[in-house]
C-alpha cells in the first residue's frame, strides 16, 4: 500500500490511462464469441441477453470516445486516500450555498 491512512492525495484519473489497454479491450470485444443458446432471454433466462452484449460491445468498439471521457472526468478535482483496507478514489465537489447538499460516497 503506497498511501498513508492520514493522507488525502490529489489524483489525476487520466495520468494512468494507457491507450494500448483500450485498444486491447476493443480487440478482445471484436473477437467475442456468442453462444447461440444464450442469445435470447426466452431461450435462457439467466445472464445478459447476447443482443444487448452485442449492442454495448459494438458501441465500445466503433463509436465510444474514451479520450472524451478523460476530458470530462478531468473537469473535476480528484483525490485518493485509504479508509481501513480500501484504497478510495473520490471527487470532492462543493454544492451551492443556497441549496442543501447531501454528501455521498459511491463504492
Amino acid at each position: 500500500n503506497s498511501w498513508n491512512e492520514t493522507e488525502i492525495l490529489d489524483f489525476d484519473p487520466g495520468s494512468n490511462i494507457n491507450v494500448s489497454d483500450f485498444q486491447e479491450m476493443k480487440d478482445r470485444l471484436k473477437k467475442r464469441i456468442v453462444v447461440p443458446n444464450f442469445a435470447e432471454p426466452e431461450r435462457n433466462p439467466y445472464g445478459t441477453p447476447a443482443t444487448f452484449v452485442d449492442l454495448v460491445a459494438d458501441h465500445l468498439t466503433e463509436s465510444f470516445d474514451f479520450s472524451m471521457v478523460t476530458v470530462v472526468l478531468s473537469q473535476f478535482k480528484h483525490f485518493k486516500t485509504v479508509i481501513g483496507d480500501i484504497n478510495l478514489h473520490f471527487i470532492h465537489m462543493v454544492g451551492s450555498e443556497e441549496k442543501k447538499s447531501t454528501p455521498i460516497i459511491l463504492l
